[in-house]
């Protein structure tokens, strides 16, 4: 496989190194650039046309954005290294802009769209566990009453299986 792109960076004071491959992987290292040592070889698919890599910062971060099929940004938080979506289909190139007007923004380059965007500050997500005692199977969510329906298998003798109702 031929490599496309290479960013070498630091991450919340964790060296790192990127190879983005032309197979839609990206191949990282956590690293120590000031004895040249690599740690232990990591790889992530995030597409499956060639991927290219451009580093950018925000206002409160340092980032990756990789191009591809399915493009992604690259960031850390809290020590490790997250790869989040983007809400683009194909990305052929972007260039980071900080201009009066554009302000930690991006150029997004498709096959026939040029687009001027910012980058959302990365949104926590707040997770709640509900011990259920069954597995569950499917999952449906009720408007209008703001409800959770989940089904769920219980092994019993008569193999009956049940509705929950979560609020």
């Amino acid at each position: 496989l031929v490599s496309r792109s290479v960013v070498k960076c630091v991450f919340e004071g964790q060296d790192y190194l990127f190879v983005s491959m032309g197979d839609g992987g990206v191949v990282y290292f956590p690293a120590e650039f000031s004895t040249g040592q690599l740690g232990q070889r990591k790889r992530v698919v995030l597409g499956t046309q060639p991927t290219t890599m451009r580093p950018f910062n925000t206002s409160s971060s340092f980032n990756i954005f990789v191009c591809s099929d399915r493009p992604s940004v690259i960031y850390s938080s809290n020590q490790k290294l997250l790869f989040a979506n983007v809400n683009f289909k194909v990305v052929d190139c972007v260039c980071p802009l900080n201009a009066a007007h554009y302000p930690d923004s991006l150029i997004v380059v498709t096959k026939s769209v040029m687009t001027f965007g910012k980058v959302d500050d990365i949104q926590k997500l707040h997770i709640r566990t509900v011990l259920l005692g069954e597995t569950p199977r499917r999952i449906a969510f009720d408007d209008v009453s703001s409800t959770f329906g989940v089904l769920v298998d219980r092994e019993t003798e008569t193999q009956v299986s049940r509705v929950k109702m979560l609020a």
